[in-house]
């Protein structure tokens, strides 16, 4: 069992922190008894996480301490920090989600725990974990591992911002983060770590100017930047790095030119090691001057923005003239030129897409309020008031990004098949597109694409096929309302969605059963399932949770083939 009052590793932590009644002697740390052990612990780690690490505000470090005491370790204060960092590691990145996670967390050496990497001393010195959906954030006391030299994470999902302690990494000599969610900005800890050879953090959502300071990185080789969202200048002291060999700078905001102390560097002799340089110096309307050859390669943005499209409609859709997703492609490519803005953030160049995509996929044109649809500025601005009530897009701050969370459409003159690509939305929570005459189909996946859906609400519109299976999966899901359709097929795995309070499923050409464990559903208000095919009763149980028996349930309205002793009436069909 735990040493502390607390669930299982991976929970939360409970208060307060109570002892285990055996005693337990450790003597490298001196301790004689299980309360002066969980002390001597405790106080050890709080000197390399902070006096309130351990408070029961912070899940991930309290775990660590957890399994450190609930295995009884028991080592000289060395060992103890580096076993401690090693499980912070773990569970500050989401270690139970990995996709290869063998030995951790065991009770054999941390240095065998696989991706660790220890000297003969078994001393860490390297962190390689990359392509493993990592998640969660990088904590800061990696760097206390004195002698880590390498920090390999690439192709994962870590976010947050880089820890500014990153500068007491003194021996780090690679440092691969790209293709992660960091936000923030380039932090200045790095130009104090003057082993290092390689920084890879490019394919990010890093923010801001850069420092000046490269000249103390005197034995950089490799500098990859590109695809993130840094502005102002590229600095000209990475010119005075006269080992570097790679420079990539291109898919971001820097403006100006790629300064020639850099452009110096490049050439075929011995003093000369620059073979890369990359920037977004693309003719006719280059972002950033690169003169005499400097440049390898000047990035194409419509390039880009065709790789991204493609990824999330497919060729066929984006290549075909006349589609919904060849129209917001061509859209917004223009509108990249004219407002000289490349957002590869969180919900950057993916959303506007999606957005204009909606668009065209609908009719826009013949909408009843066009609403600033393909306006110049931010497609969060993308609504309007009508009657005191806001119709459109409306966006929330996820780490200093604005991403889409509702479409309020309302009643607008919608017209064409419902895109498929707003499951490519994963911050929505209301799809509010009801009274329309949309059609097509319900997408496959939404309810594993959209897992923070709260509201849909589609209902009087013409679409067919069935309910997906995967919208029972929904765990936040309050309102289903998509009645007067054309849906067929059952609802099976209705009665999983226990968050249900509104459901109007009633003229469609839904079948089967009525299923059985709606009376779980304890939150729900009101249930109409007529004017379809279904089959069976509703039970008793679902009956005791009407509002006249002490529940929530204000109305039931069924066929009346349906038996039901407690609805509010019946539809003859």
């Amino acid at each position: 069992p735990c040493l502390f009052e607390c669930e299982e590793i991976g929970g939360s932590p409970s208060q307060p922190l109570t002892p285990a009644p055996t005693p337990f002697i450790c003597p490298q740390l001196q301790t004689r008894g299980s309360d002066e052990y969980v002390e001597k612990v405790k106080g050890l780690y709080e000197k390399v996480s902070g006096t309130n690490a351990f408070d029961g505000n912070d899940i991930d470090r309290t775990d660590a301490l957890n399994f450190i005491l609930q295995e009884r370790f028991c080592a000289d204060p060395p060992r103890m920090i580096q076993r401690f960092i090693s499980a912070l590691f773990y569970f500050s990145t989401k270690g139970k989600n990995w996709v290869e996670k063998k030995s951790w967390l065991s009770n054999k050496h941390e240095c065998s725990w696989n991706g660790l990497v220890c000297n003969v001393d078994l001393t860490i010195t390297g962190i390689n974990r990359d392509d493993n959906t990592l998640a969660g954030t990088l904590p800061f006391e990696v760097c206390d591992l004195s002698l880590l030299n390498r920090i390999d994470l690439d192709n994962n999902r870590i976010g947050g911002t880089l820890p500014t302690e990153i500068g007491g990494c003194k021996n780090l000599r690679v440092f691969d983060m790209d293709n992660n969610k960091l936000t923030g900005s380039f932090p200045d800890g790095i130009f104090s770590l003057s082993k290092l050879i390689s920084v890879d953090m490019d394919s990010n959502q890093l923010t801001g100017t850069i420092s000046t300071n490269f000249e103390s990185l005197v034995d950089l080789r490799y500098l990859a930047l590109h695809r993130n969202k840094f502005r102002g200048t590229i600095p000209a002291s990475i010119g005075s790095l006269n080992k570097l060999e790679f420079a990539y700078f291109d898919q971001n905001d820097f403006t100006g030119s790629v300064p020639q102390s850099i452009c110096a560097n490049k050439g075929d002799n011995n003093f000369q090691k620059l073979n890369e340089v990359t920037a977004d110096c693309k003719e006719p309307n280059p972002k950033v001057l690169c003169e005499n050859n400097c440049c390898n390669n000047c990035f194409d943005s419509s390039a880009l923005i065709y790789t991204i499209v493609i990824s999330i409609s497919g060729i066929d859709a984006v290549t075909t003239p006349g589609t919904p997703q060849n129209l917001a492609t061509d859209w917004l490519v223009k509108d990249i030129k004219k407002s000289g803005e490349l957002d590869f953030g969180l919900c950057g160049l993916r959303q506007r897409y999606i957005a204009s995509v909606l668009y065209f996929s609908l009719g826009g044109n013949q909408w009843t309020n066009r609403l600033n649809f393909l306006s110049l500025g931010s497609e969060c601005n993308w609504s309007a008031r009508h009657n005191q009530i806001k119709r459109g897009l409306e966006c929330s701050t996820i780490n200093d990004t604005r991403c889409i969370d509702k479409i309020l459409l309302d009643k607008n003159n919608l017209t064409g098949e419902l895109p498929q690509e707003i499951t490519e939305l994963p911050y929505l929570t209301i799809l509010d597109m009801d009274n329309n005459s949309i059609s097509g189909t319900l997408p496959r996946n939404i309810g594993y694409k959209l897992p923070l859906l709260k509201e849909i609400d589609l209902d009087i519109n013409n679409l067919s096929g069935k309910i997906p299976k995967s919208l029972f999966k929904l765990k936040n899901l309050l309102v289903l309302d998509i009645d007067t359709n054309n849906l067929t097929g059952d609802i099976i795995g209705l009665e999983q969605v226990k968050t249900l309070k509104h459901i109007s499923v009633y003229e469609n050409n839904l079948s089967g059963p009525i299923p059985d464990g709606l009376e779980k559903l304890t939150h729900l208000e009101i249930l109409y399932l007529d004017q379809n095919n279904f089959t069976g009763a509703i039970n008793q149980a679902v009956c005791a949770n009407i509002d006249l028996n002490g529940g929530n349930i204000s109305e039931i309205i069924t066929d009346c083939d349906i038996s039901c002793d407690c609805c509010f009436y019946c539809t003859r069909v």
